[in-house]
């Protein structure tokens, strides 16, 4: 349609797909700078439909990474807590005040994990 032959064509494809823009092949016809126009905004939009789902896969990796790690964290916690019903047990300490440090663990535990 604008006369180009095959190398020029594709040295036009990729000039125009990757935004280089040098001008040296602009399109000459009406028809070739819509079809050029629209090409362009097709291929914009892969490009960003490209990001969009490398972007969701890390976000997706970093979730499933933070969330194994708390997991840990949660069931260290968990170690840690039945140790210390453990010693209170051994010493006689008042279950009531057991409940009370452990509460403030748990707590101190949630908001950190925030």
């Amino acid at each position: 349609m604008e006369g180009l032959d095959i190398s020029t064509a594709f040295y036009f494809t990729v000039q125009t797909l990757f935004s280089i823009g040098y001008g040296d092949v602009p399109p000459v016809t009406d028809t070739g700078k819509i079809l050029t126009t629209v090409f362009i905004i097709l291929g914009i939009c892969r490009f960003l439909a490209a990001v969009s789902i490398i972007g969701s896969w890390i976000i997706n990796k970093y979730v499933k990474n933070r969330k194994r790690i708390e997991k840990k964290i949660i069931e260290a916690n968990e170690k840690r807590i039945d140790a210390i019903y453990t010693w209170a047990e051994r010493n006689d300490i008042d279950r009531r005040i057991v409940d009370c440090v452990v509460e403030e663990i748990r707590d101190r535990d949630r908001r950190e994990m925030e």
